[in-house]
């Protein structure tokens, strides 16, 4: 087995090829998004780990890889798929409950004889009012124009004094914006501590990980 040499001036993984490829090709292996519910490819980026101005890295931050997949709540609460994200479910309620409101405002008169529970898109289209049922559908949709991202951060942590490297995963996500991955609001779905000596002894690691975050979305 080859061992990751790391002396103490190249601690960082960009400093370690064999370390990045190992990562990059488990990363991108990895199948988040079996609905296809994403908009497009996901992203794969560095993380940034080196100190600059306006910068300063967590002291553990050796650098490492995030990705990171993008959709809305329209999209995932239409098939009911995307990532297991509890405010996918809250957004689309709000989305339904702030689309209600605005068409009662500015058809008052209109909605004036019609129950509270029928109106929605199907009983306004049984009481002959097509164009609210539009209205009220197109309003939804853009209450559900909401940012839905979901990723994978590999973060490498450095090598210890015994030779060994730490390497953590972190599975979230978040909705209501995009604010980076790990970021405000995130949920965060499962994380792991990968510990290794050798580049073999993590491809093991990475390989018996591959269900488990697979499954955390």
């Amino acid at each position: 087995m080859q061992a990751l040499h790391n002396r103490e001036h190249k601690s960082y993984i960009d400093e370690q090829p064999e370390l990045q490829e190992i990562l990059r090709g488990w990363l991108a292996s990895l199948d988040l998004d079996s609905h296809s519910v994403a908009h497009g490819a996901p992203d794969l980026e560095e993380i940034e780990c080196r100190g600059r101005d306006g910068f300063i890295p967590y002291r553990h931050n050796r650098g490492g890889f995030d990705l990171q997949y993008m959709s809305d709540v329209g999209t995932c609460a239409g098939c009911g798929c995307g990532p297991n994200l509890t405010e996918i479910e809250r957004s689309e309620q709000k989305a339904y409950t702030e689309a209600k409101l605005w068409l009662k405002e500015n058809y008052a008169s209109e909605l004036a004889d019609v129950p509270d529970e029928k109106i929605n898109y199907h009983e306004l289209c049984e009481l002959g009012k097509g164009k609210l049922a539009e209205e009220l559908s197109e309003a939804e949709t853009e209450w559900m124009d909401e940012t839905v991202w979901w990723g994978v951060r590999a973060m490498y942590e450095g090598r210890d004094s015994a030779g060994v490297h730490t390497l953590m995963i972190y599975c979230s996500g978040n909705v209501s914006g995009y604010y980076g991955l790990c970021g405000q609001g995130s949920q965060t779905l499962a994380e792991f501590e990968i510990r290794f000596r050798t580049a073999s002894g993590l491809r093991r690691r990475l390989a018996q990980l591959t269900a488990k975050v697979q499954n955390a979305f």
